[in-house]
């Protein structure tokens, strides 16, 4: 498991999973929720979608019903970024499940 120092926000998401993980109850879903867009940093377009999906990704490996909740972040984002279609965001999220090294 990574051992994150900083951003500082990521830290707090990072203790945050390891409560739910330790005991569910102790996390509600509105608060996973909320610590998952509290850890997202600015950055350009393109690289905060990436930022987003791997936040997203340790949240729903823990939760997977929160998916549905989390999958309209970066998707705005990628629309704001440029692509007009429903073909492109899905070939750019499949593009980046696909990156060996992101």
């Amino acid at each position: 498991m990574a051992t994150w120092t900083e951003p500082r926000q990521l830290v707090r998401f990072a203790e945050v999973l390891a409560r739910a993980r330790a005991d569910e109850a102790s996390v509600s879903d509105e608060e996973l929720i909320a610590q998952v867009r509290a850890a997202y940093w600015g950055t350009n377009c393109w690289c905060w979608v990436e930022m987003s999906f791997a936040i997203i990704s340790a949240t729903c490996a823990l939760r997977p019903h929160l998916s549905l909740d989390l999958i309209g972040d970066p998707i705005d984002v990628m629309i704001q970024g440029g692509l007009d279609s429903e073909e492109d965001v899905i070939a750019q999220g499949v593009a980046l499940a696909r990156k060996e090294r992101p």
